[in-house]
């Protein structure tokens, strides 16, 4: 009998606990969704995306540094191809690695349909390396 209780005892305390994963995955999940799309809300009403976004991306990646100013070298333009057949114009940095070669970081979701557009967008990411070099700069 004592046997039959702690059996009964323990399978309920596994459903309970199964139970209690599966909510808080939920949750996790649900979190996840309201955080990134507000996050997507706020990128896209300061122009991240689309054909005028303002260097967040790139200040960003410096201010965490992830690539330090001292070794960007500037920003350009670059072609791509959709799936559908379509051609898009992208932007990617280029910076000096530590073997002091040069590397691409593709920004990808900041490409645009419009080859002005990448090409306006490449001279603000330029501005904005020329103007901050020397505040984020290391030694």
């Amino acid at each position: 009998m004592i046997l039959g209780i702690s059996v009964a005892l323990a399978s309920v305390d596994t459903a309970a606990t199964a139970a209690a994963k599966v909510a808080v995955g939920l949750v996790g999940i649900l979190l996840s969704v309201v955080v990134f799309g507000l996050l997507a809300l706020r990128c896209a009403r300061m122009g991240v995306y689309g054909d005028r976004p303002r260097g967040l991306l790139i200040r960003g990646l410096v201010r965490t540094r992830i690539i330090p100013w001292h070794s960007v070298i500037g920003a350009e333009v670059y072609t791509g191809h959709s799936g559908r057949g379509g051609t898009y114009y992208g932007t990617r940095i280029v910076f000096q690695d530590a073997e002091h070669h040069q590397r691409p970081l593709h920004v990808w979701w900041l490409a645009s349909t419009k080859e002005t557009a990448a090409q306006q967008w490449v001279d603000r990411v330029n501005a904005v390396i020329a103007q901050s070099r020397s505040t984020y700069a290391s030694p």
